[in-house]
């Protein structure tokens, strides 16, 4: 009897370590850790800023070329 106990209890070990490695290999492939959505947080970040820097060039290129307009009489069509 003591001998049943003690093999079923080795079965049902066996099989949450087995559970348990399954479930690991669950999380390694399908979520991220902490430090690396820190990391491609930053670098999202990082190109985000450079879009707006870039935008904001081209936003004052624009305005400058809107006041040369501004300041130079069109000619008038005959």
């Amino acid at each position: 009897m003591a001998n049943q106990k003690a093999a079923d209890a080795a079965a049902e070990a066996a099989t949450v370590r087995t559970d348990l490695a399954a479930h690991h290999l669950h999380g390694a492939e399908n979520y991220i850790a902490k430090a690396g959505m820190r990391e491609s947080t930053k670098l999202i970040m990082e190109a985000l800023q450079g879009v707006k820097q870039a935008v904001d060039h081209v936003a004052l290129r624009v305005d400058r070329v809107v006041e040369n307009q501004i300041g130079k009489p069109r000619p008038r069509s005959v």
